[in-house]
C-alpha cells in the first residue's frame, strides 16, 4: 500500500472526464456521440495508465536538497537554494512546495518548474525574517509530472530543518 501513498490524480484528468460526461449528454440529442464518448473513456484510462507507469517505474527518480544558511540575518533578505536533479529520461514538470516556518505566515508558497532529462536545477528564494528565535523548517515537497500531466508523484525531503536568528548581521 505505500507504493499507492505518493499518488495524485492531476486537474487534467477531471477536466478530461467532465468533457466526456458532457459528450454522453449530448450522445442523448446526438446519438453519434455516444461512440466517441466510449472511445474518448477508453483513450482517457490508457493515457491515465501510461502516465502513471512513466511516473512510478523506478526508485529515487528526483533528488533535492534545500540549502539554508548556519543563520538567518533579522530584517534581511536571507537567501535560501533548492536544488533539484532529474533522473528521469524526460523532461519533468514539477510543483514545488516548501512548508517555510511559520513565523513567516506564507501559506501559499508554491513554485512551478520544468527540468529536463537527466539534468538539475537551482531555485532560489528570499525570506525576511522580522523577530529572533528558531525557524523550523516543514518537509521540502515535489510533485513530479510527465508530460501528460495526469498524475503526479510526490517526494519528500529535508523534513525538520532548523535556522536561528540573530539581529540583523549583514548591514
Amino acid at each position: 500500500m505505500k507504493f499507492f501513498k505518493p499518488f495524485y490524480i492531476q486537474p487534467r484528468f477531471f477536466y478530461a472526464a467532465i468533457g466526456i460526461v458532457v459528450l454522453f449528454a449530448l450522445s442523448y440529442f446526438i446519438p453519434v456521440l455516444f461512440n466517441i464518448a466510449q472511445l474518448s473513456i477508453l483513450v482517457l484510462v490508457l493515457l491515465f495508465l501510461l502516465d502513471f507507469l512513466i511516473i512510478f517505474i523506478g526508485e529515487n527518480k528526483i533528488e533535492a536538497s534545500r540549502i539554508l544558511p548556519d543563520k538567518f540575518s533579522n530584517g534581511d533578505k536571507n537567501q535560501i537554494q533548492i536544488t533539484i536533479n532529474n533522473h528521469y529520461n524526460f523532461n519533468i514538470h514539477l510543483e514545488v512546495i516548501d512548508e517555510i516556518p511559520e513565523q513567516f505566515q506564507v501559506r501559499d508558497f508554491k513554485i512551478k518548474e520544468t527540468i529536463n532529462s537527466r539534468k538539475s536545477k537551482n531555485i532560489l528564494y528570499h525570506l525576511k525574517p522580522t523577530e529572533r528565535g528558531a525557524y523550523h523548517f516543514g518537509s521540502l515537497n515535489i510533485y513530479a509530472c510527465s508530460v501528460l500531466n495526469i498524475v503526479a508523484k510526490r517526494f519528500q525531503f529535508n523534513n525538520g530543518d532548523m535556522v536561528p536568528t540573530y539581529p540583523s548581521f549583514l548591514q
